[in-house]
């Protein structure tokens, strides 16, 4: 990871893409949280 995403203030967003697969895998666990 770059220095500015690391540093503890004033960092920079870190952002990470989801494949499809796991972003259904992902939504199916919150949707099963939600109904406990």
């Amino acid at each position: 990871l770059w220095d500015e995403v690391t540093r503890f203030e004033n960092p920079h967003n870190y952002y990470v893409d989801f494949s499809q697969k796991l972003w259904d895998i992902r939504e199916e666990l919150l949707d099963k949280n939600k109904k406990n």
